[in-house]
């Protein structure tokens, strides 16, 4: 609930619950009590719904602890990816001085100011 800002300000009453087709928020006159606006779901265009549904997915709220649990499991790849990548560098880094075990740019490569300014 939010109270209103100022003589012309509205209550503002929101309900996220896990499922967004759910969710409802009412705009209520501060001085008579009577419901101004009631927006829903069914309210919604297509870009909000898709927001609203993209966001409780990510956050685990829509399929409950199931989705929570796999949200995990990417989290941990995607760590472990990182983690991985920088332990197989480190063993098939080169071993001389200086370098970092990138490859040497092309020859054509090399010259790179002339198309820098051609799209500058």
């Amino acid at each position: 609930m939010t109270l209103p800002a100022g003589e012309t300000g509205v209550f503002t009453i929101s309900a996220f619950p896990p499922d967004p087709t759910q969710e409802v928020t009412l705009y209520v006159d501060q001085y008579s009590g009577t419901v101004l606006a009631d927006v829903r779901w069914k309210d919604y265009g297509l870009v909000p719904k898709a927001v609203e549904m993209g966001t409780a997915i990510h956050m685990g709220r829509y399929f409950g602890f199931a989705n929570q649990l796999l949200m995990l499991v990417a989290a941990l790849i995607v760590m472990l990816l990182a983690i991985t990548g920088v332990v197989m560098w480190w063993q098939r880094r080169p071993q001389s001085a200086g370098l970092i075990g990138a490859p040497a740019m092309p020859a054509h490569v090399q010259n790179w100011r002339i198309p820098l300014a051609i799209v500058g």
